[in-house]
């Protein structure tokens, strides 16, 4: 079990967490996806949001880390970011303003 953590404790974790998955995906992608899990278990439990930049990085539906090229592909269709994960083949569309 995890020990409580104060809330910049808590967002600090998140942040280093994608930063592990990040430099882990190339060696292996599976460790990488449960660093995000991971990262994503924090932040509900300590009722904090994800930044924008660590939200698209991150599928919404598999909760996959997306690395462009590798497993997620990013377009821009109609004025909107279009950010398809080719694990799940979910499709998130971000609205441009």
């Amino acid at each position: 079990m995890v020990a409580k953590l104060s809330k910049p404790e808590a967002q600090k974790a998140t942040v280093d967490l994608f930063a592990l998955a990040e430099k882990q995906f190339k060696i292996n992608t599976e460790k990488a996806h449960l660093y995000v899990k991971k990262a994503r278990r924090i932040a509900m439990k300590h009722k904090l949001r994800l930044p924008a930049q660590l939200k698209r990085k991150l599928c919404k539906h598999c909760y996959h880390f997306l690395q462009p090229g590798a497993n997620a592909r990013i377009r821009i269709h109609a004025s909107k970011i279009v950010i398809t994960c080719w694990d799940c083949k979910h499709i998130t569309r971000i609205p441009i303003k």
